[in-house]
């Protein structure tokens, strides 16, 4: 699936911020992603590069290196800090620069897409940008990082119950590890690039990601069944190194910060077409896909809200968590 539809347009749009003639680039940047090229955040990552190099007149140049040529979300983050590459695209690794943002990988804080967008592109977001860059990582954009499902080989998932006994690969996200164990899961981290041998081997049995992985990772080869639980929104941050932020002058900030927020609507917009093909696709391929009792898996994680926070961060950071959950949950 191709996306970015909106794109050309709104590049020209980008492109009469430039006034000087192109010519060979001023800057040359280095893009790391452990997304395959095909995948939302491939696709996003190469139209952002497109974007500014346009919209810069050519000025920019943004290499990418996609499929995790130089490291997995949490090695990238590092190099970001250490100022070897100059961009990347992370999800729930952010936590390692700040334990605070974990408060974003808490279960069924996200009503929908509209409210994501609503508290990321609102003070809260902004908090956010202010939180990171005061740790050497400037935030650019938000993007897409879906409503996380469920799959697995053992039986489908209806109710919290259905998860007893079922070994559950997640990131490295403490939250995460702690919702499916109080659930009754036998849940664990994995770096993602080993996530398809350890299915097929039955290490696992299952895993949890935004359904489109369905198809863009061939989980339906290692796979039986797709739930839908919806029990987590990844939001995915477009973030760059500050010394190579620094570097540009403010005309190029502008240039590179708007091609974030264009690529950013864009990837929420495939995102969520994605959801929507991801049953039938699903079962195209022989997988049985259930919708999950959501209620019930509210009921059951949404009081863990408070014990998640306690147990994953500092005393200072826990209560400043406690009135950013009440910000998000009070935008409207």
């Amino acid at each position: 699936m191709k996306f970015f539809s909106k794109l050309t347009a709104a590049t020209a749009l980008v492109s009469a911020m430039a006034v000087v003639p192109a010519v060979a680039a001023e800057f040359e940047f280095k893009f790391a992603n452990v997304e395959a090229p095909q995948s939302i955040g491939g696709q996003a990552t190469q139209a952002f590069a497109n974007c500014v190099q346009e919209g810069s007149n050519e000025r920019i140049n943004i290499t990418i290196f996609p499929s995790g040529a130089l490291g997995n979300q949490t090695d990238n983050l590092e190099s970001i800090r250490t100022n070897l590459i100059d961009f990347t695209q992370v999800v729930s690794p952010i936590v390692t620069v700040d334990p605070l943002l974990s408060v974003f990988t808490l279960p069924y804080i996200f009503r929908d897409r509209d409210h994501v967008d609503r508290v990321m592109h609102g003070p809260v977001g902004s908090f956010v940008a202010e939180r990171l860059a005061a740790r050497n990582v400037i935030a650019i954009g938000y993007w897409e990082g879906g409503f996380r499902q469920i799959t697995n080989n053992v039986r489908p998932i209806h109710t919290p119950a259905d998860l007893e006994g079922i070994k559950l690969r997640t990131p490295s996200d403490l939250s995460r590890i702690m919702l499916f164990q109080s659930l009754g899961a036998n849940a664990s981290a994995l770096p993602w690039s080993e996530v398809y041998s350890a299915l097929q081997t039955g290490v696992y049995d299952g895993q949890e990601n935004p359904a489109l992985y369905v198809e863009d990772a061939n989980l339906f080869e290692v796979q039986n069944y797709l739930s839908f639980t919806s029990h987590v929104y990844g939001v995915s941050y477009l973030v760059m190194s500050e010394q190579a932020y620094d570097s540009l002058p403010q005309d190029l900030r502008v240039v590179v910060r708007e091609c974030g927020r264009i690529s950013g609507e864009e990837s929420v917009a495939y995102g969520a077409q994605a959801d929507a093909e991801a049953e039938e696709r699903a079962i195209a391929r022989g997988m049985e896909v259930n919708t999950a009792d959501v209620a019930a898996f509210m009921a059951a994680a949404q009081p863990l809200h408070m014990e998640m926070i306690s147990n994953t961060m500092s005393d200072e950071d826990a209560e400043t968590a406690r009135a950013l959950l009440t910000s998000i949950q009070n935008t409207h």
